[in-house]
């Protein structure tokens, strides 16, 4: 199925595409087609995507050096509604925050500031569970 026999993906909303400051030595015509191309190959793979996992709608962000150079909300908020996703669109996040917080875990380790083999009172003193040998649980058993 192509976009334009996918209606649900044919209500997307403008990106907002930023050109990387860094390419300041390009021609304003040659930092444009960068920016198209750009911008309709992430069009093209998040389509494509959202097809393949049969998603009615995503909002999109990408974030460089602490800066948003891309968003942009495609699709519907619900299969078979016409209410459009935008970049203001709240979804429920479910148990992804366990896969964040693993992540976050495993970043602070790998800079030194963390073991996931010491307990978690050994970082948060005052944490209690209904039982109490849980506490002393490391951290790597916590995910």
């Amino acid at each position: 199925m192509t976009e334009l026999q996918h209606p649900e993906l044919n209500n997307q909303h403008e990106a907002n595409l930023i050109p990387d400051p860094g390419d300041h030595f390009l021609s304003s015509s040659a930092q444009q087609r960068s920016t198209t191309f750009t911008r309709d190959s992430l069009d093209s793979y998040i389509i494509k995507a959202m097809e393949g996992w049969q998603i009615p709608g995503v909002a999109v962000a990408v974030v460089k050096d602490g800066k948003v150079v891309f968003m942009k909300g495609y699709g519907v908020k619900e299969a078979g509604k016409a209410e459009n996703v935008d970049t203001n669109t709240l979804f429920m996040i479910g148990s992804n925050t366990k896969a964040f917080t693993a992540t976050a875990l495993a970043q602070l380790q790998a800079e030194g500031l963390l073991q996931l083999n010491d307990p978690v009172r050994k970082y948060l003193p005052d944490f209690t569970l209904h039982d109490p040998g849980l506490p002393s649980t490391p951290l790597s058993g916590t995910c």
